[in-house]
């Protein structure tokens, strides 16, 4: 971690004024001024960045994510919309409460001793309530007094811990007991002129009828619910990614055409019919004609920005090279047949998503890089287990 600061002015002022108004007093050493410092990084998470306040007389540290600070400032900070949903995914995988602030407790300070807390997440009124004030409660029926009172306004009880007497039991009347009145028993019925039992009739024996074959029935079609799931979570992935970073509109326009295709197979998926889903195989393809146009829309505005081409041909050839294994896989869906091209697609396309991500660690290590390539293996996943008919072998 690095070093920590007050940050008064423009930069962070965020999460400052977030944990100057939110906890004045020092949750640990109960200091009513402990002068919160401030220090930030990134993490391997959802959430993204950390920010970690310390206070300056005990040296106690806590952290809570950039979004979480960034919400409880107020309606007039706008929150990036993509941040607040990676923010709110992170706290579902943890089971914690969507829109409350969560504090995680990194160091303990010179003062506190109870390690327990220690690495362990509360929300801010849970500190809150640490400092706060503890109100009086009565010594007979536990309900809380208020300042001043000289009666408990539950009980009666007097604050001196007089209780006040008690009323009489009354004691609950004997119950009548009912005895139900004796039936007289039942006088039997005697015939007089005995019915005389009929006799049986011989059944006829029918020659046996040989029975139909029953008519094969065709197998029910199974629709490709684990398919869809994938492509839908990979389809979201994508929409949340098309709002996040800032670019020049050729950057935008280039991120929209890489999205339309998603949308393409989500479609198709829901449409499918049992024989043949050629509209999955035009999706695929769709996404080697818009990463072409990707590509040349990203080397017209390399250029207009002045960066030369050789900085980023690492870059845009495993971008390039990325229109191959799309091909492939559109040309299996939309001729049904060749599966080893399907098989040879998703191996170039996972080889080239792990040399891209490899690429982007080295030289700007971010957890969208990593969220993005494990989305892309979800994709393939779902590529893989997709078989649509008897055409598709």
């Amino acid at each position: 971690m690095g070093k920590f600061k007050r940050y008064d002015g423009y930069v962070m002022h965020v999460p400052q004024e977030f944990i100057d108004s939110k906890l004045p007093v020092c949750p640990f050493c109960k200091s009513n001024n402990p002068h919160w410092l401030l220090d930030s990084r990134m993490e391997m998470s959802l959430a993204g960045s950390r920010t970690y306040y310390q206070c300056e007389r005990c040296q106690a540290t806590i952290s809570s994510t950039a979004a979480d600070a960034a919400a409880e400032k107020g309606k007039g900070f706008a929150i990036n919309p993509a941040m607040a949903a990676m923010n709110a995914a992170q706290k579902g995988t943890k089971k914690q409460e969507v829109g409350v602030a969560y504090m995680r407790i990194d160091d303990l300070g010179s003062v506190c001793t109870d390690t327990s807390m220690l690495g362990q997440e509360f929300p801010i009124t849970y500190l809150q309530e640490m400092v706060a004030p503890k109100a009086a409660f009565c010594s007979n029926c536990g309900a809380p007094l208020k300042a001043g009172s000289q009666f408990c306004t539950g009980c009666g009880t007097k604050v001196d811990g007089t209780a006040p007497a008690p009323a009489p039991a009354v004691e609950p009347a004997a119950e009548a007991v009912v005895i139900p009145p004796v039936q007289p028993a039942a006088e039997p019925v005697v015939l007089e002129t005995p019915v005389p039992a009929a006799e049986p009739v011989p059944a006829t024996v029918a020659a046996p009828v040989a029975a139909p074959a029953p008519a094969a029935e065709p197998a029910p079609y199974k629709f490709p619910i684990a398919p869809l799931i994938m492509v839908g979570l990979v389809t979201f992935y994508q929409f949340i990614m098309l709002f996040v970073g800032n670019y020049n509109f050729g950057t935008f326009f280039s991120k929209f055409l890489n999205f339309a295709p998603y949308v393409l197979l989500v479609i198709s998926l829901i449409v499918s019919k049992k024989d043949k889903n050629p509209l999955f195989g035009i999706g695929f393809l769709a996404f080697a004609a818009m990463g072409f146009i990707s590509f040349f829309i990203n080397l017209v505005t390399y250029t207009r920005m002045g960066i030369g081409i050789s900085d980023v041909a690492a870059s845009m050839l495993v971008g390039l090279f990325g229109l191959v294994p799309m091909a492939l896989i559109g040309i299996h869906y939309l001729v049904g047949k060749a599966k080893a091209l399907k098989i040879i697609g998703v191996i170039l396309q996972l080889l080239l998503g792990f040399i891209a991500l490899i690429a982007s660690m080295v030289n700007y290590p971010t957890a969208t890089a990593v969220f993005g390539f494990l989305f892309s293996v979800v994709l393939m996943v779902g590529v893989l287990i997709y078989n649509p008919g008897k055409k598709a072998n």
